[in-house]
């Protein structure tokens, strides 16, 4: 095996692990500052950036059955009815319109 392709794996590996150490030491600090309240609403905060990404380039059958999910969202406050409402939405009004 050539020598660069050996350099190129262990730098690969390297930037790997440093990646993972960088990501759990900026999280400890984070989770002893000020700023702590960050970590618990993280998950709902990445949701609604994938939503919002997401909702950016559909068209207005897609708005039409966000908007009825967001309704099934409200009444369940059950994830896995609102993905089930979602999908059974979509399905029915890109049939219907």
């Amino acid at each position: 095996m050539n020598h660069d392709i050996l350099y190129l794996i262990g730098g690969l590996a390297v930037a790997t692990y440093a990646i993972r150490v960088l990501g759990l030491v900026t999280g400890n600090m984070i989770q002893r500052s000020r700023f702590a309240w960050v970590l618990d609403e993280l998950p709902g905060l990445l949701i609604v950036a994938l939503v919002a990404s997401s909702l950016s380039s559909i068209t207005q059958v897609g708005w039409l059955a966000a908007a009825i999910t967001l309704m099934i969202a409200i009444y369940t406050n059950n994830v896995v009815l609102t993905m089930i409402g979602g999908v059974i939405t979509f399905a029915l009004v890109s049939n219907l319109l």
